[in-house]
């Protein structure tokens, strides 16, 4: 049992001295995470100088004194349950060098890790690097440096997946990549400042760093990588035969670049004035617009042929257009607080995928809904039920467009296309369901337009979730026409009052010139009686 760990040991020796230390960069005054391990009983860091392993602190034995340089500025780390590591803070340039982490669990070393720390006197700010028009992409160093100090500069690479750093060029030793695989598609390119890689050197390597050494000591450093690093971030997006389409590109990186979009029917170049037609006679151009780095690709009239990838260079923007073979379209208009159910016309097949989407803003759409993935939450205020999708307590905020798609397995719905066609007529549209395209077929997009307004104020009534169709075209009235029709209320309302004021006035009149008129004849037969009186007594 001895000699088996005395083996071990002899083999964890090798090890160490044949492995190459991974490429570190850190700026002067920063930090240095030598971490972590798990499960262990305490962690050693060591600097390997020529003279051997310098211990510079173990996490078991707080007696042990790091070296005068080192001192106040190295310690243990525990911030996880389990995990140790140890860090070295307020870095200097003279702490540049090769550092040994070990852990040890039962008086057994379980783990290590080698680095080369490279203490720089400052940090370039990171570039975002795009690819060009070959598909490579062209890297310049912005270090400072003088010439007159003989500068030198390394290159490293940062490989996916593992992200495992190594070499990739250093001017000291010479001008030509130091791997033998990459020297047909690298170009080095003023005295090592600049590189060409082409896109067989781009597989596996998104992130570069470049390094500008004078002799041994590090001036500079500065990261440079390529957007969306490793897969690219694919967009799906659902168009309807006869819809007008925008694909966003956008990016102030783009304001200085040639831009050209990568589609199905070849690419659109945006130094192109002409507009490049596919063979169904359509046009598709980019819509420039320098001053806000917006190279969106424009396709006025969607059709089958336009279905699959689009990706946008150098920005590196990937989409996949979904070409549905039916589109719906209607508009609702509805008051606050009310309650909507929007319809989505449902195929008989209990496989299909019904997905809900809305957009607020221009080219800005969220899934709400996935029959596919139940896990997906929607609003408290939204509820899917069998397919139509119902919003309660509706509010202004609600409104914008919303649709759904119908989606089926490509294989299934061909089968089905297939059995309705007549025998004489069996050929079908291969861009329906061509094999690797897509998995899915869109046989429905249905939008729906919804505008919530709030209640007016005035109590005329209609009908709530009205449709909107062409033959309905009456206005709703706005608050100009409804301050007119109180005003013309009033006054006929005035105008009613003052004729009955002056109905009123008039029969009084009326009434007090007849009984004028009665007392007048009452007087008049009493003095004719009188003389008739009188007479009558002289007899």
């Amino acid at each position: 049992m001895t000699k088996f760990k005395f083996l071990l040991v002899l083999l964890l020796a090798k090890a160490l001295a044949e492995e190459v230390p991974e490429p570190l960069f850190r700026a002067v005054g920063g930090e240095l995470e030598m971490g972590f391990c798990f499960g262990v009983d305490y962690i050693t860091l060591y600097k390997l100088t020529e003279k051997g392993k310098q211990l510079l602190g173990n996490s078991s034995n707080a007696a042990v004194a790091p070296p005068e340089d080192y001192r106040d500025r190295i310690s243990p780390t525990n911030q996880l349950h389990g995990l140790l590591g140890m860090q070295v803070v307020n870095l200097m340039l003279s702490d540049s060098g090769v550092y040994l982490r070990e852990c040890w669990r039962d008086n057994e070393l379980v783990n290590h890790h080698k680095c080369y720390l490279y203490v720089c006197d400052g940090e370039a700010v990171s570039q975002e690097i795009f690819l060009g028009p070959d598909g490579g992409v062209d890297l310049v160093c912005s270090v400072s440096y003088s010439r007159q100090n003989n500068a030198t500069i390394k290159w490293f690479k940062e490989a996916y997946s593992g992200y495992k750093r190594s070499l990739l060029l250093d001017t000291k030793k010479s001008q030509e990549p130091l791997q033998e695989e990459l020297k047909g598609v690298i170009q080095v390119r003023d005295e090592g400042f600049s590189l060409h890689i082409s896109e067989p050197g781009l597989k596996t390597d998104h992130n570069f760093f470049c390094l500008v050494m004078e002799g041994e000591q590090c001036m500079g450093f500065q990261n440079m990588y390529l957007p969306n690093s490793g897969e690219l971030d694919l967009q799906s997006v659902f168009y309807g035969v006869g819809e007008s389409a925008v694909l966003s590109c956008s990016s102030d990186y783009l304001k200085q670049r040639q831009v050209y979009w990568d589609t199905p029917l070849g690419k659109v170049n945006s130094t192109t004035t002409d507009k490049n037609k596919d063979p169904t006679g359509n046009d598709m151009y980019i819509s420039k617009s320098k001053e806000t780095g917006n190279y969106s690709l424009v396709i006025p009239s969607i059709t089958p042929n336009h279905s699959g990838e689009y990706k946008c260079y150098p920005n590196m923007m990937e989409y996949f257009i979904t070409v549905c073979s039916e589109l719906k379209t209607n508009e609702i208009q509805i008051h606050t607080g009310s309650k909507v159910t929007l319809e989505c016309a449902m195929t008989t097949d209990e496989s299909a995928n019904i997905q809900w989407y809305r957009q607020t803003k221009l080219e800005e759409s969220n899934l709400i809904y996935d029959s596919g993935d139940p896990s997906l939450s929607t609003n408290t205020n939204i509820d899917i039920l069998n397919t139509s999708l119902t919003i309660s307590e509706l509010t202004e905020e609600d409104s914008g467009m919303y649709w759904c798609v119908v989606l089926l397995d490509s294989t299934d719905y061909a089968d089905d296309f297939l059995e309705d066609e007549d025998e004489e007529n069996d050929e079908t549209d291969d861009y329906w369901f061509e094999d690797g395209e897509n998995t899915d077929n869109c046989i429905l997009k249905q939008v729906t337009h919804l505008k919530v307004e709030s209640k007016p104020t005035f109590t005329t009534k209609r009908p709530r979730n009205r449709m909107i169709t062409d033959m309905d075209s009456t206005p709703e009235p706005d608050s100009e026409s409804g301050t007119l029709l109180y005003a013309v209320i009033a006054v006929v309302g005035l105008v009613i009052l003052l004729l009955i004021a002056v109905g009123v006035v008039l029969k009084l009149r009326a009434r007090r010139r007849a009984a004028d008129q009665s007392r007048t004849e009452s007087s008049a037969q009493q003095t004719v009686s009188e003389p008739l009186v009188n007479l009558k007594s002289l007899h």
